[in-house]
């Protein structure tokens, strides 16, 4: 888990073939490692699905660029380090 080091997010994505790879696309470029993703249709709506990626960088400067990128074109709903971080308003 977040708990052995690199940076987790979450968000909801639509439940459509093919809508996660320019995340992952995205992620690959800034060149980091993606340890996990999970995804799960949401109950309620099965037109949207909670996506988890794990990631690793081989620093923490370029795991806080990862960040600021992933936030700064996706709505993400949290990302967690050493901490759970709700995202921003």
């Amino acid at each position: 888990g977040v708990d052995n080091g690199g940076v987790q997010f979450g968000l909801e994505m639509s439940n459509e073939r093919g809508t996660l790879q320019p995340l992952l696309d995205d992620i690959r470029s800034l060149g980091v490692s993606i340890r996990s993703v999970l995804t799960m249709v949401d109950g309620q709506d099965e037109t949207k699905r909670k996506v988890s990626i794990r990631l690793r960088a081989h620093d923490r400067d370029l795991e806080d660029k990862v960040v600021a990128k992933i936030q700064e074109k996706y709505d993400i709903d949290y990302w967690a380090r050493d901490t759970v971080h709700p995202a921003a308003s």
